[in-house]
């Protein structure tokens, strides 16, 4: 406030500056939000909900319903887009799910695409193990979707217990092409599709859980088959969350 301002003008601006930022009614603390590209006043984000961030009307939406198995969650679900065909918006657990019609009708597109049985490895830490007894089977999730940017058909999918899957054809046939160093509890973070090319993708991989801080980015230029670990020039001992590749180099 300027020398001599009133009580009130103080006020005014304070109320200007609060207001810079409001809070969503989509999404949570750590959660997707998804602007719909046809029409940003829709936001999806959580397990699913659809608002509108003018009248803050939420929808709840979520396909969780009439599942082969009760849905699993954890922290952070994805809610995406696909940057090829604006219609088409996935969400998913330990499945994959697909709406071109804002969430008024889902097609599930996958089974369960996480580990039949993890496992409990030596190196796995104490809070992560407490949760996993040795007879536990699937306890993962899909923890990232990448839909193709020039491809709409194709999808990436990683799971937080180190799975990558692909499929060419909306989920109708699937293939594993986890790079073969990544063993269970090895955690697919992040993956970025290309922005030019069809076949090529990156991924970021979080080892953290078996104590293994190292940094770990992949790459594929042939659809999965072969994969190459680009992390020179990264400090050692810093995991990472994400990847991202710069959209026009």
């Amino acid at each position: 406030m300027a020398a001599g301002g009133s009580v009130l003008e103080a006020a005014v601006v304070a109320n200007i500056t609060m207001r810079d930022w409001e809070p969503l009614c989509a999404g949570g603390e750590s959660g997707y939000t998804a602007p719909d590209p046809l029409n940003p006043d829709m936001v999806f984000g959580g397990t699913v909900e659809k608002c509108n961030v003018n009248t803050g009307k939420v929808e709840r939406i979520s396909p969780e319903v009439d599942l082969p198995t009760p849905a699993r969650h954890t922290w952070t679900l994805p809610v995406v887009f696909s940057p090829a065909d604006p219609h088409a918006l996935y969400f998913s657990d330990q499945y994959l799910f697909k709406t071109t019609d804002g969430g008024a009708h889902w097609t599930r597109i996958s089974d369960d695409m996480t580990r039949e049985n993890p496992g409990v490895p030596p190196n796995l830490d104490a809070a992560t193990a407490a949760d996993a007894p040795p007879q536990s089977k699937r306890l993962g999730v899909i923890y990232t979707i990448a839909p193709s940017a020039v491809k709409a058909p194709l999808l990436w999918i990683g799971t937080d217990d180190g799975y990558i899957h692909i499929t060419q054809d909306d989920g109708k046939t699937w293939s594993n092409v986890t790079p073969r160093e990544l063993n269970a509890w090895s955690k697919v973070v992040m993956l970025e599709a290309s922005h030019v090319d069809a076949n090529e993708a990156y991924a970021a991989v979080d080892r953290h859980r078996l104590e293994d801080n190292e940094p770990y980015i992949y790459r594929t230029r042939d659809a999965g088959k072969t994969w190459q670990k680009i992390t020179n020039g990264l400090p050692a001992g810093v995991y990472l969350q994400t990847v991202k590749e710069d959209p026009n180099r």
